[in-house]
């Protein structure tokens, strides 16, 4: 009897998209009587874990598209692996379909430059989290496509067909937005705050991928490592969480992924 593969997918996701993703990846994996961890990237990134070097056949990354690229934490994920043979598959996330999301190249590159192999990269399209408003016919379908999509990359992954998104010159320009909002995100920290609603349950310190909150002098303080996930936001069982600046562009209420 042919030996399971092992496989872990490490992934970020704010409000739960990528995380989708990847559960059903996981589960298709399993479905297929294959070994399947699934972690969140900022176990390694915040020094809770330790990637372990030769434990898994092939590890699956995955990340939310911030301003046409990956979000900060995925890079510094990116700095953290070690340099070693390492087959992998990529997968992003994103709210519509422009452009891809940026090109990868930058990340496959760093990746190839610590001797690891790209195997298979996939885009999914999912409900949007900005600029938008809740829609539970277009949230299911995404939800529906996405679960599809996955089913069918997990086939293509273990068939051995490798798949790459688009890359070109304007695609690897429009990453350059990512620089404005990753600076952006560290000028507009300090704008997020609780109001009266908060009940200081600790959950947005707790679930706060950068340890960008604290509580200090009875309330809450924001630092300036916000990578703008919105997990907080999302999470808070209040809905106390505002920002001064941005406020207009947020979803006013939350959607659940089926």
């Amino acid at each position: 009897m042919e030996k399971a593969m092992r496989i872990c997918i490490y992934y970020f996701s704010g409000t739960g998209n990528t995380e989708y993703v990847a559960r059903k990846l996981q589960q298709g994996f399993q479905e297929r009587s294959e070994f399947c961890d699934v972690l969140p990237l900022e176990e390694i990134t915040l020094g809770r874990a330790k990637f372990s070097e030769g434990s898994y056949d092939l590890v699956g990354l995955g990340f939310p598209v911030h301003a046409l690229d990956a979000p900060q934490i995925f890079r510094d994920f990116i700095e953290l692996l070690p340099f070693c043979r390492q087959d992998y598959f990529l997968f992003k996330t994103a709210g519509d379909r422009f452009l891809w999301g940026g090109s990868s190249y930058a990340i496959r590159l760093k990746l190839a430059n610590r001797g690891w192999k790209l195997k298979h990269e996939a885009f999914y399209l999912m409900p949007s989290n900005v600029f938008t408003r809740v829609n539970s016919n277009k949230i299911t379908l995404r939800a529906a496509q996405a679960g599809e999509a996955a089913k069918k990359a997990v086939d293509e992954i273990l068939a051995g067909e490798k798949k790459l998104l688009p890359s070109n010159a304007v695609m690897r320009l429009a990453n350059g937005f990512n620089r404005f909002e990753s600076t952006g995100c560290k000028h507009g920290s300090g704008d997020w705050f609780a109001d009266e609603k908060c009940s200081k349950c600790g959950l947005c310190v707790v679930k706060c991928p950068t340890g960008n909150i604290s509580f200090q002098d009875g309330g809450l303080h924001f630092a300036d490592k916000c990578i703008f996930c919105l997990r907080c936001r999302w999470n808070c069982p209040a809905s106390a969480i505002h920002h001064r600046k941005l406020e207009l562009f947020l979803l006013k209420e939350r959607f659940t992924l089926p």
